[in-house]
């Protein structure tokens, strides 16, 4: 393992941290973009469907951009700077316990971790 590799995944972990964490001030910032009632995409991206919502962590993003970067030489994915930060984005957010559920009733509010 090589020192950029290294340095990568601790700024991806720490860059995570402070962008994605529910008690950040940087993610209260970020503005709600909702593609329909159904379709959430920042600060997180969220689906809305039969009493559901399906939230797709940045960590299990993360994980795909890194299978994709893993098996294909995807432009700057390829890079090994790209999968530090990717890995760093994975670790943090599988380190959350109230994180690793994907799927959530619609009354479960509080786990959302929306602020609208």
């Amino acid at each position: 393992m090589n020192l950029a590799l290294v340095l990568s995944i601790i700024s991806g972990y720490a860059g995570f941290y402070y962008l994605t964490h529910p008690t950040s001030k940087l993610w209260h910032k970020i503005p709600s973009i909702k593609m329909s009632r159904r379709v959430q995409l920042t600060p997180s991206i969220r689906l809305f469907a039969r009493g559901r919502i399906i939230h797709l962590h940045h960590w299990f993003t993360c994980g795909v951009l890194l299978l994709v970067a893993t098996y294909t030489n995807a432009g700057i994915l390829d890079a090994v700077l790209a999968k530090g930060v990717l890995i760093g984005g994975v670790l943090q957010g599988i380190s959350m316990p109230e994180a690793r559920r994907l799927v959530y009733k619609q009354t479960d509010s509080w786990k959302n971790f929306s602020h609208d």
